[in-house]
């Protein structure tokens, strides 16, 4: 169809809430073993005393709220306004920073490959059909995703919102331009097209 341009993988992936379900959090451990080997290793480069495997919990998890809660003066919700999800990742990270950075690698890994694995079924199956890419939501949060992602999609996307001034929720207009050049840079040195999916 002419007029479709894009097929677009997941609809902003990459704001989707975290997931603290046991087959979630027994993925990061797996992960976690495949990248340090054992507990001791582990431990050396994040400087903790982590027991084992199953003493490590995913990043912001119940464990996380509920040990800190009081200190860190932090409400049990998720959907919650950007400054205050910055806000509030800022201070869940500051608990463990080795944990929060293998955390937020295991997380990336996850998404590119699910991206990864659309693309190439949706290929497989339709191989002259519209290219399939993703927008990030909330780019300036996530840049580190725009660079493996432009290995992976067939297009490139993000959202702008121009409120003049002043931020809107995806942050200020000279972010925003500073992403899509980014954006732009990382799939057209490759050969592959940039969409705008959302412009007010």
């Amino acid at each position: 169809n002419p007029a479709v341009v894009m097929t677009t993988i997941a609809g902003e992936a990459s704001s989707a809430p975290v997931c603290y379900c046991a087959d979630c959090t027994d993925g990061f451990r797996t992960w976690l073993r495949r990248e340090y080997g054992s507990v001791k290793a582990m431990n050396d480069a994040w400087g903790t005393t982590y027991a084992g495997w199953s003493a490590v919990s995913q990043m912001g998890s119940p464990e996380d709220i509920d040990s800190r809660a009081e200190s860190l003066k932090l409400m049990r919700i998720d959907l919650v306004q950007p400054a205050e999800y910055a806000k509030r990742w800022r201070a869940i990270f500051s608990l463990d920073r080795g944990r929060a950075m293998a955390w937020r690698r295991w997380q990336d890994s996850k998404l590119i490959g699910m991206y990864a694995d659309f693309v190439g079924n949706y290929r497989a199956g339709n191989p002259a059909a519209d290219p399939a890419g993703e927008q990030p939501c909330w780019p300036n949060f996530n840049t580190q995703n725009l660079c493996a992602a432009a290995r992976v999609n067939e297009i490139g996307g993000m959202d702008l919102y121009l409120p003049g001034d002043g931020p809107t929720t995806l942050g200020y207009p000279a972010e925003l331009f500073l992403n899509f050049d980014m954006n732009r840079s990382l799939f057209h040195s490759r050969g592959k097209p940039v969409a705008v999916n959302e412009l007010y």
